[in-house]
């Protein structure tokens, strides 16, 4: 029996283990749900031990968080490459529930879908790999993989991995590894197989400008003292020139720019502006930096986004105010090899510069941010995992960029080892939002690839 004949005589019983965990409400930003993400945690140990992981484990995090999943199956040959494979088992809020047509947790099967909160976002990428390493042992009648398989499944990945990092410090030994693939992405479409490069990065803060310790009268004081209303909206104004580039100080200082390769590769991709600007809202144009096309510039090229404003009189009717603060907050999507705090301080600078005498400003930023994340199109590694989709498709594999954030880089870094994505995800499975679903032919080729991706990284020594 081949690879696609063990994976389908056994989709069964794969599917209705998936229905299982995803009837698990792991909630990880709930706190009525911490128990369910633990839960979860408990039933994908089980499950993997089950399947013949030599070891399986849940790992606490801080005292205070949401258990990560930890399994291994050691290669017979201790040479042989280590491969971590990372997603997670937590998953987003289901509000608002009365837009789905099932219940989140009530896993349902509809021509050829399956609707599940977490049936895409991660569960089912997640759960791919068991059948996929079961496939490849069987068809080579081996008693274990030819490279040491290492899982690490985190519980609060949708509320911001904030434990991340400090586990994989903790851990570090017991993770190295040579090569981390990351099941967590998706394709451009089910007819056309790709695989994901990179993702953005995040900073985000909010700026206020004070002036008078009180609004005042437009008419007793206007044009005679600073507006912060004004000056906030000339800020905001300003963070863009002409050409749509962003004007902070070393704003670009530190981006890695595309090749003329992953160009090419881009504009391969069957792409329709009018299609897309439908997806997107039905906005009436597209818009960006001058010099790239749309897709160049959501995946590969950062930005600066104003998400909201306020001050001053917001009420029915008028009054004629000069207010006393205006407020704002921005975000940053950051590409290889920008880093959040650089471009905060970056922000803070150009807040300052343009503050008119008078007023006051202040920059808040939130969360620590989100690093990017970058594989080289050419690196051994994503050639390998090119090769493994191609063999599971039939089909030349493109390559995509995407504009989330994840821990991706804390990976990178701490492990020091180089990134593959590896998914099958589609943007029409409606991750974050009610009726998620997965498509049950591609979570089935997703394990395909996953019982083709050890031989081809196997052949990495």
């Amino acid at each position: 029996m081949d690879v696609r004949g063990y994976v389908e005589s056994h989709a069964r019983e794969f599917i209705d283990d998936l229905k299982q965990w995803l009837a698990i409400p792991s909630i990880s930003a709930d706190p009525r749900h911490r128990g369910d993400v633990r839960r979860s945690a408990e039933w994908l140990a089980a499950h993997l031990s089950a399947q013949g992981f030599p070891v399986a484990e849940v790992w606490e995090t801080a005292p205070d968080g949401l258990p990560a999943v930890f399994a291994e199956w050691p290669a017979a040959d201790p040479r042989s490459p280590k491969v971590l494979v990372y997603g997670h088992h937590d998953v987003q809020p289901v509000e608002p529930l009365e837009e789905w047509d099932s219940p989140p947790f009530e896993p349902a099967e509809r021509g050829g879908l399956l609707l599940g909160r977490g049936a895409s976002d991660d569960k089912g990428q997640v759960l791919f790999h068991s059948l996929g390493i079961r496939a490849c042992l069987a068809v080579s009648r081996a008693s274990a993989p030819p490279v040491t398989i290492r899982l690490l499944i985190e519980g609060e990945e949708e509320s911001g991995s904030g434990n991340f990092a400090g586990l994989l410090r903790r851990e570090r030994e017991r993770l190295a590894c040579d090569v981390i693939v990351i099941s967590d992405t998706g394709m451009w479409a089910a007819d056309v197989p790709s695989m994901c490069t990179g993702m953005r990065g995040l900073a985000a803060a909010e700026v206020t400008l004070t002036g008078p310790v009180r609004d005042l009268h437009s008419g007793s004081f206007g044009g005679g003292v600073p507006n912060p209303l004004h000056a906030m909206a000339a800020l905001l104004a300003g963070l863009h020139d002409e050409a749509g580039r962003v004007t902070l100080p070393r704003f670009y200082d530190r981006v890695l720019p595309l090749s003329p390769q992953e160009r090419d590769l881009f504009a391969r991709l069957p792409y329709d502006e009018k299609d897309w600007l439908t997806e997107a809202g039905q906005s009436g144009a597209a818009y960006g930096e001058q010099g790239f096309t749309t897709l160049e510039r959501i995946w590969a090229r950062p930005t600066a986004e104003v998400n909201g404003m306020w001050g001053g009189h917001t009420g029915p009717g008028g009054k004629t105010i000069i207010p006393r603060a205006a407020h704002a907050k921005v975000s940053f999507r950051l590409v290889a090899d920008q880093d959040p705090a650089d471009v905060l301080a970056a922000f803070r600078e150009y807040v300052q510069a343009g503050t008119p005498a008078g007023l006051e400003s202040t920059v808040t930023a939130g969360e620590p941010g989100v690093r990017p994340s970058h594989s080289p199109i050419g690196s051994p590694a994503v050639r390998a995992g090119r090769r493994a989709m191609e063999r599971a498709f039939g089909r030349e594999v493109l390559f995509t960029k995407e504009g989330g954030s994840g821990p991706e880089a804390d990976l990178a870094e701490i492990l020091g080892a180089p990134l593959v994505f590896v998914g099958v995800a589609l943007d029409s499975d409606q991750i974050h939002a009610p009726n998620e679903r997965i498509d049950l032919s591609l979570l089935l080729r997703g394990a395909e690839v996953s019982a083709y991706l050890w031989e081809e990284l196997a052949g990495l020594t």
